[in-house]
């Protein structure tokens, strides 16, 4: 592991692969020998697709990067393994080591996915014999004999059975797209405010917002923040994806992710975090977005971490996402990403490659622009006003 790898994971938050002590672990008694066995053993029997960690010193920042602040005493990976694996039912594969990261200690405990379950032969400390300890996000707690049952499967089941196709997809013309998309966007060359019209000049004095007639509160940066609302959704495009199940077993708790490195001046939103269209006009009520939540955005310093969740798909049969996804670049470019896969009956994921194609067209924004889509957007406000002041009730 390298200063880089460390580095990303100290912009992780704790969870089922990741955890962090700020001081050693102590192995003088019984009940502390214990306490180290129980992390382990709970990581080990956890419901994960990658690689555990447990780093000694280091402090957790919740949404911020993990504060190092290094550990003193160093014990021997031969005395850890000796604690551990003298006491299990089967041999447990774990690794200890120390290296310095900015002048400072930090202590590495690395835990491979592996056959599972592994509990102890006898009672030690406060451990109980043949109870399976498990992680569950930042908290550990004892299996059920249903999670426990699942793992044996887990150990037995033939990854080579599973045929998954992850495609790009169309949403609204349901049309898949294959593995490899390419969008055309347009980046627009913001406009002056001045060059749609001139600065208001009766702008309340007492006062940022004037109301009209019917209380409405009025924006008075409209025209600014439609002149930056078109630019940052110009070269934006959406797509969606849709997951085949080709094979004969039923996959639950499915999941795909990947992630993207920031360059280039590259954006991607969710649903949720998608630029809000500017009104002329505010009405003085919250708003309330809602959607389905199937495609996460994770928005880290150095990248984006997209998680899509499709959760059961049968045999021979596709799920296809209810939200999309949008993504936009400064300059024409192509990116490669690897998308792992990851569901319940698999133990380990499958990795398919998608390809992002961008072909960007530099243009700059005309007063045309503006006044299209004000007049698009109003009719669009009135078509469904007209939709809905003439539905009839039910009898």
């Amino acid at each position: 592991m390298n200063k880089f790898d460390i580095d990303q994971l100290l912009m992780e938050g704790e969870s089922n692969t990741l955890d962090y002590k700020e001081i050693e672990y102590k192995i003088n008694s019984d009940i502390e020998k214990g306490e180290f066995i129980k992390d382990i053993l709970s990581f080990i029997n956890a419901w994960r697709r990658t690689d555990a960690y447990i780093l000694l010193g280091v402090k957790e920042i919740p949404g911020e990067k993990s504060e190092v602040v290094g550990i003193k005493d160093i014990i021997d990976d031969a005395t850890l393994q000796q604690i551990v694996n003298s006491k299990t039912n089967k041999p447990v594969n774990f690794s200890y080591k120390v290296i310095n990261y900015k002048d400072k200690k930090i202590g590495i405990i690395h835990i491979p996915d592996q056959d599972k379950p592994i509990y102890l032969k006898k009672n030690f400390g406060n451990l109980l014999k043949e109870t399976v300890y498990i992680r569950r996000g930042t908290s550990t707690s004892i299996s059920s004999p249903d999670e426990i049952s699942k793992m044996g499967k887990e150990n037995n089941y033939n990854a080579n059975n599973v045929d998954i196709n992850l495609e790009f997809s169309e949403l609204n013309k349901h049309n898949k797209l294959g593995n490899y998309i390419t969008l055309k966007t347009v980046l627009l060359n913001p406009l002056q405010v001045t060059d749609i019209k001139e600065e208001k000049k009766d702008i309340n004095k007492k006062g940022y917002f004037t109301t009209d007639l019917m209380g409405r509160f009025e924006n008075l940066h409209y025209e600014a923040d439609l002149i930056n609302y078109l630019k940052n959704i110009s070269y934006v495009g959406s797509i969606g994806f849709v997951l085949t199940n080709n094979s004969n077993v039923t996959l639950n708790n499915v999941e795909c992710s990947f992630k993207i490195f920031k360059n280039d001046g590259l954006i991607i939103y969710c649903e949720d975090l998608y630029p809000k269209k500017p009104e002329k006009y505010h009405d003085n009520v919250a708003s309330i977005f809602s959607s389905n939540d199937d495609i996460e955005v994770n928005n880290y310093e150095n990248r984006y971490e997209i998680n899509l969740k499709f959760n059961k798909i049968l045999p021979k049969k596709e799920i296809w996402s209810t939200d999309s996804l949008f993504l936009g670049i400064n300059k024409s470019k192509k990116i490669e990403v690897e998308c792992y896969i990851y569901s319940e009956e698999l133990p380990n994921p499958i990795i398919k490659k998608i390809t992002f194609e961008f072909i960007v067209e530099n243009k700059d924004m005309t007063v045309e622009d503006v006044f299209n889509y004000e007049k698009e957007n109003e009719l669009q406000k009135y078509a469904e006003q007209h939709l809905t002041d003439n539905k009839s009730p039910r009898p």
